[in-house]
C-alpha cells in the first residue's frame, strides 16, 4: 500500500535498533516485548499492536514509561498502513519523544513523525520534523531525510528546495526512479533544462513507465525543436498512460511538427474531448488543417480558439493573422481583411501591412468587375 511504502525508512530502522530495558523485569515481561518485536518484523501488525500495547501499559503502570515501547508502538500503528491510526500513531511518537535515550531511537522517533506526515500530505509538518530528525541521523540516515524533505518541498512547488533536497537523495538512493524524476521536474521548473533531462532519461532507464520521466524528458524536446525523441518518449508514455491527456498534447504537437499531420489530428482531437476549452490544441488542431489545406475545418478552430486567448495577446494576433490566410485561401476576402486588420491592431508588421493591402487590391479589383459587368 501507498502507506506503507512512504513507512518503509521508519520499519527498516526500527528493524535494526538497539534499545535498553526500563530497570528490572521478568522473564514473562521480557517474553511479552520480544514477541511484539518478533511480530512487528514479521509483519504481523496487528498482533505487534496488541502485545506493545500490553507491553507499554505494564510499564506505565510501574512508573517507568519505556521511550521504546511507545516509538515502536507508534511506528507499528503507521506501518499497517491504517489511515484511522495515524493520530495515535503520532500520539505514541510524541510520548516517545520525551521518554527515548540515544540518537538512533531519536532519529528513528522524529522520521517516524515525519513519514506520517509526508503520507498525510501535511508537506510543511513533514519538513519541520525532518530538520528534528537531523540532528541525529547518520550518513545513510541523512539520505533518507533529504528524500522526505525533497518530496514535501516538491509538492509544496517550492522547486529550488526540492532540487537541493533530491540531488543528496538520489546519491543514497540511487535506485528509486520517482526520485530522479522529481528531480529533474524540478529542474525543468526552475529552467534548468540542461540539468533536467540527464535525470529524466535516468528515471525512464530505472522505469520505463515512469510518466514524469517520460512526459518532462518528451516535452524538453519538443522545446528543442527534437521532435522524433519526443515522439519516441511520448508513444512509450502512452502504452504506459492511455489515459493521459497532457501526453498526448505532447505527442501531437511533436506529429506537427514532424508533418504527420493526420496522426496530430488523432491526438489533438482526444485531447479535446476531455478538455473541449484548451485553447492551445484547438489552435494547433487549426494548424494541422492548415497544413492539409482543410480550411473550413482550420478556420472552424481558428474561430473556436480566438477568444479563448488573452485580448490583445501576441497569441491572439497570431491566430487571427493565421485565420486571415486562411480566409484568403478560399476567397473570403472582406473576412480575410478583418481578420488582418485585428491582428495588426495588437501587433503590426510587414507582413501584415502587405496582406492587409493585397486584400484591399482584390476587393477593389472585385469591385470593379462587378460595376463593368452591370454597365
Amino acid at each position: 500500500m501507498k502507506a506503507n511504502r512512504y513507512m518503509a525508512a521508519i520499519v527498516g530502522a526500527a528493524l535494526a535498533i538497539s534499545f535498553v530495558l526500563p530497570g528490572a523485569v521478568s522473564a514473562q515481561d521480557d517474553d511479552k516485548w520480544r514477541n511484539a518485536f518478533s511480530a512487528f518484523q514479521r509483519g504481523d501488525y496487528a498482533q505487534a499492536e496488541t502485545q506493545f500495547r500490553e507491553v507499554c501499559t505494564y510499564y506505565e503502570d510501574q512508573g517507568q514509561p519505556w521511550g521504546w515501547c511507545h516509538m515502536m508502538l507508534g511506528t507499528t500503528l503507521a506501518a499497517s498502513g491504517v489511515v484511522s491510526k495515524r493520530q495515535e500513531a503520532l500520539a505514541q511518537l510524541e510520548i516517545a519523544k520525551e521518554l527515548v535515550a540515544n540518537d538512533g531511537e531519536r532519529y528513528m522517533t522524529h522520521n517516524g513523525i515525519a513519514q506520517i506526515h509526508l503520507v498525510s500530505r501535511n508537506w510543511a509538518r513533514a519538513i519541520d520534523s525532518a530538520n528534528d530528525a537531523r540532528a541525529f541521523a547518520n550518513a545513510e540516515q541523512q539520505g533518507v531525510l533529504a528524500k522526505t524533505k525533497g518530496q514535501a518541498y516538491y509538492n509544496l512547488q517550492d522547486f529550488g528546495s526540492a532540487a537541493r533536497e533530491l540531488e543528496i537523495a538520489v546519491t543514497t538512493r540511487g535506485n528509486e526512479a520517482n526520485l530522479f524524476a522529481q528531480l529533474g521536474h524540478s529542474y525543468f521548473e526552475n529552467n534548468e533544462k540542461e540539468k533536467a533531462l540527464p535525470q529524466l532519461v535516468k528515471a525512464a532507464q530505472l522505469d520505463r513507465n515512469n510518466r514524469i520521466g517520460l512526459f518532462f524528458a518528451a516535452r524538453i524536446h519538443l522545446d528543442d525543436g527534437n521532435f522524433e525523441q519526443a515522439i519516441a518518449l511520448a508513444e512509450r508514455a502512452i502504452q504506459a498512460h492511455p489515459q493521459d491527456t497532457s501526453i498526448r498534447d505532447i505527442l501531437g504537437t511533436a506529429y506537427l511538427g514532424e508533418d504527420r499531420f493526420q496522426e496530430a489530428e488523432q491526438q489533438f482531437l482526444v485531447v479535446l474531448q476531455d478538455r473541449p476549452n484548451k485553447q492551445l490544441t484547438i489552435y494547433n488542431l487549426a494548424q494541422a488543417y492548415t497544413a492539409m489545406k482543410d480550411w473550413p475545418r482550420a478556420i472552424e478552430q481558428y474561430q473556436k480558439a480566438q477568444n479563448l486567448f488573452a485580448a490583445g495577446s501576441p497569441m491572439q494576433a497570431r491566430l487571427l493573422y493565421d485565420l486571415g490566410v486562411a480566409f484568403e485561401t478560399i476567397s473570403r476576402n472582406e473576412d480575410a481583411l478583418r481578420a488582418y486588420k485585428d491582428s495588426a491592431a495588437i501587433s503590426e508588421n510587414v507582413d501584415k501591412t502587405d496582406a492587409i493591402e493585397r486584400v484591399e487590391e482584390r476587393i477593389r479589383r472585385a469591385k470593379g468587375k462587378g460595376k463593368g459587368g452591370s454597365g
